[in-house]
């Protein structure tokens, strides 16, 4: 997500208070890269330093096999069925969607 390699999720989960960083160091231990940077321009250092730039209760809602479609609204979103959605905005309703966890690749 949002180009981000698995050093990055690491640093950011070992820069939470009473984690270790065990996964981080055997990913810099097996030749990561410390240095790759993200589409926001974020590297590990970053994440790990600063872990709240990633909202990682986010990330492992997302990490689930095989996706739950959930509801109509849910299904609406992972079939980017735009004109839908637009109309829930429109009437009034976005209080449905808005706190729903867009899937990667629903974004353009």
């Amino acid at each position: 997500m949002e180009g981000r390699t698995p050093l990055m999720y690491a640093a950011a989960m070992c820069g939470m208070p009473a984690t270790d960083s065990l996964c981080f160091d055997i990913l810099i231990d097996s030749g990561a890269g410390e240095h790759q940077t993200d589409l926001e321009g974020y590297s590990a250092e970053n994440y790990r330093r600063m872990p709240r730039l990633i909202d990682l209760r986010q990330i492992q809602g997302l990490n689930r096999y095989p996706m739950d479609l959930g509801d109509q609204y849910d299904k609406m979103i992972y079939d980017r069925d735009i004109h839908s959605l637009q109309n829930l905005v429109i009437n009034g309703d976005y209080d449905k969607i808005e706190n729903r966890i867009f899937p990667p690749h629903s974004r353009d």
